[in-house]
């Protein structure tokens, strides 16, 4: 076995510990910043994007017709208390590819759900989410756009469907 020095060790040692500094940095970041409420017109660039998104909602069973829209487009319930239901889809290594498509999102709706419904939508993992060219404004502006304007789906059952934001295969 070689023996390292010192300085040799350092020198591989230091570049590792400062790119987990910065993760570490950028995830308190992000998980510190405020959500602000959804733009009206697309961003070009956006850093650390977490959005507050405000829906228009009728019926008797809100959050139920809430699940079933997101569960369209892949999102699951993963944490449930009195105050929210956090939901995910994707993949937390979909962040290092810088697609929206399969990047880590979470979305937390309030409890109980009242019209108007407030979802707050951000990325799971906090390195994927540096600098944002829009495309998180626009999964929110086409969930918005989907669960106001279109029925809720029949026989749901908070399932994931095939559409183009789906989880990938496990």
């Amino acid at each position: 076995m070689m023996d390292l020095e010192l300085s040799d060790w350092l020198s591989l040692t230091v570049p590792v510990l400062l790119v987990i500094v910065a993760l570490l940095a950028l995830k308190a970041l992000y998980t510190s910043k405020a959500f602000e409420p959804l733009p009206a017109t697309k961003p070009r660039l956006c850093l650390l994007p977490k959005y507050l998104v405000s829906l228009s909602l009728e019926g008797a069973d809100l959050e139920g017709d809430l699940l079933s829209h997101l569960a369209v487009y892949g999102f699951r319930e993963v944490q449930r208390n009195a105050n929210a239901i956090v939901l995910s889809r994707g993949s937390a290594l979909g962040d290092l590819s810088f697609s929206v498509e399969i990047a880590k999102l979470n979305v937390t709706v309030s409890l109980p759900v009242a019209a108007p419904a407030q979802l707050k939508v951000q990325y799971g993992v906090a390195f994927g989410c540096a600098l944002d060219t829009g495309d998180l404004w626009k999964v929110c502006r086409e969930l918005t756009d989907v669960i106001e304007n279109t029925p809720v789906p029949q026989g749901s059952d908070h399932t994931e469907t095939d559409n183009p934001y789906q989880s990938p295969p496990h």
